[in-house]
């Protein structure tokens, strides 16, 4: 009978602490995505630093299976290889510091070309809709942009 008692105290005890251990465990085998971004550059500093720097509507956003591919209208370009239109990639999701790209918006962009890769950008860069960026255009407009018939870079 005491071993009987014993046992039916043991059951509530290591209950609890079954479920006290998966609920430390089961959050922490999640991955962790998390974007973190340091201060963007000033914006000379980002034309530095950058491949392709330009002006642009989305006109069309395809998505892959961690990446978006999306396709620009160029209206006015600082740095890069000329062209009307312009392709970056992004990351799918803004956790892991895709920028969140609209169809029909316009933008101001600054792409890196990782390792001789496409270009891309996020969401730690310069990179924003161009109706917020009249700081950047005020710094970039000292220098004369392409506009798809002279080119700088």
């Amino acid at each position: 009978m005491t071993k009987l008692l014993q046992h039916q105290h043991l059951k509530p005890l290591s209950l609890t602490l079954l479920l006290f251990g998966l609920g430390i465990t089961i959050p922490s085998t999640r991955p962790a995505y998390a974007c973190s971004c340091l201060q963007p550059p000033a914006p000379n500093q980002a034309l530095a630093d950058a491949k392709a720097v330009f002006s642009g509507k989305v006109t069309n956003i395809q998505q892959d299976r961690y990446t978006l591919n999306v396709t620009f209208e160029v209206d006015q370009q600082w740095k890069g290889d000329e062209a009307e239109t312009i392709v970056i990639q992004t990351a799918t999701s803004s956790a892991t510091c895709g920028y969140p790209f609209e169809v029909n918006q316009t933008y101001l962009v600054y792409a890196n070309q990782p390792q001789g890769g496409k270009l891309r950008t996020d969401h730690c860069s310069r990179t924003t809709l161009l109706n917020q960026a009249s700081d950047d255009l005020s710094e970039l407009g000292k220098d004369l942009p392409c506009n798809r018939r002279t080119s700088r870079d």
